[in-house]
Order: structure tokens, then sequence, then C-alpha cells
């Protein structure tokens, strides 16, 4: 029974920690990443942007999307393009270079 008390306050310490843990955000069913700036919401577009290198922010959505069927991805001499081919309600990313 400690050893069960002890594991959930470490649990709770470490949300706690890192909000982004608790609530993590999502537009149209896909995730979003944290500490961007939204330049545009609307209802069926966002605009964020990130202080993060291009290369980081596609290596978190090849993981996010991993388990996704019908992803095709296209490294453009602009931006990375990921799209979905499927039935998920938001259709596209992209990610300028």
């Amino acid at each position: 029974m400690r050893k069960r008390l002890v594991w959930f306050v470490f649990i709770i310490v470490a949300c706690l920690a890192n909000p982004a843990t608790l609530v993590a955000e999502n537009f149209l069913g896909l995730p979003l990443m944290p500490g961007g700036k939204v330049l545009l919401k609307q209802k069926g577009r966002l605009e964020v942007a990130l202080p993060l290198p291009h290369d980081q922010i596609v290596a978190f959505y090849k993981e996010a999307l991993k388990d996704e069927k019908d992803i095709r991805y296209r490294d453009w001499k602009d931006s990375t393009y990921i799209e979905d081919d499927g039935n998920s309600p938001w259709h596209s990313i992209t990610i300028s270079k």
C-alpha cells in the first residue's frame, strides 16, 4: 500500500511539474506541439509559430502519426507537407523550412 501511495504522489508531482502531460492540446484530432504561438485559428484551419527547428517539428509529427494509415510525407524546397489520405478530420500539415 505504501509503494502505491509513493508512486501515486510521484506521478502527481511529475504531472504538475509539466502541465502539458495533463492536457494534451489538439486540433481536429491532431496533437499540437506545446509552446507554439497561435497566428490564426478558424473552424478548419490553425496556423502556429513554433520556436523550434524544422527537423524537430517533423520528428514530432512522424512520431505522433506513426500508427496512422494513409499518411503521406512530401519534402519540398520550402516546406514539408504531411497529408492524410484517410478519414481523419484534418487534411494536411505544412511545416515551413
